[in-house]
This record gives C-alpha cells, structure tokens and sequence, in this order.
C-alpha cells in the first residue's frame, strides 16, 4: 500500500502522541481521526477529540465547527494536529466550545 500524505500524517500524529504517554483509539464514529486518552481506554474516558490538517492546506472551518459541537456533546475538547511536510513534530491546536453559564460550575 503506497503512503499517502494524510497516512503519512496520521502516523507522525499518533506516534508523537503515543511518546508523550497518550492512549489513541479509532475517532470515526465522532467524525475525527482518533479518541486521545489520558490513561487505559476502558478504563478513563477519551479527554479529546483529534482531527489533523497538513500545514499546506486550509483547515474547513465548517468540519472545525462541527468537530466542536460534537465535543462539547459528548464532553471532550478538539484537538486539531497541524502537520507540516517537512517535519516529523506536529503542533497541536485545542478548542473547546465557551459556555459562560453551566449548572456544572454551581
């Protein structure tokens, strides 16, 4: 099977994860590349959702927006890899959906 780019992408992404001690599971029922864990999934909830983009290309603001509503569903942050060609060390970029009031801060 030949490397494509995005799988190219994806393993730096979860190697570089898997480094720093995360846990990453398939995210395609969440519409995103994997589930990161903080601890043994099955054990501890996924902390958040992570999808990539190649640092060539423009992000879809659309599949961002999407990507947070359904993090904030289900209560995980986005984390969004930016990749670069040339590099084998991802920069991360996080969102999460501002709520100013919640019954969770009562």
């Amino acid at each position: 099977m030949p490397c494509t780019r995005d799988h190219r992408a994806r393993n730096i992404v979860f190697h570089d994860l898997w480094r720093k001690g995360y846990y990453l599971t398939s995210g395609e029922q969440y519409g995103c590349a994997y589930l990161v864990y903080e601890g043994i999934p099955g054990e501890v909830h996924a902390k958040y959702l992570l999808d990539f983009v190649m640092d060539d290309e423009e992000a879809s603001m659309i599949n961002i927006i999407s990507l947070v509503r359904v993090a904030t569903q289900v209560k995980k942050e986005l984390l969004l890899a930016v990749v670069a060609s040339d590099s084998s060390h991802p920069h991360y970029i996080s969102f999460n959906r501002f709520r100013p009031y919640s019954k969770e801060y009562e």
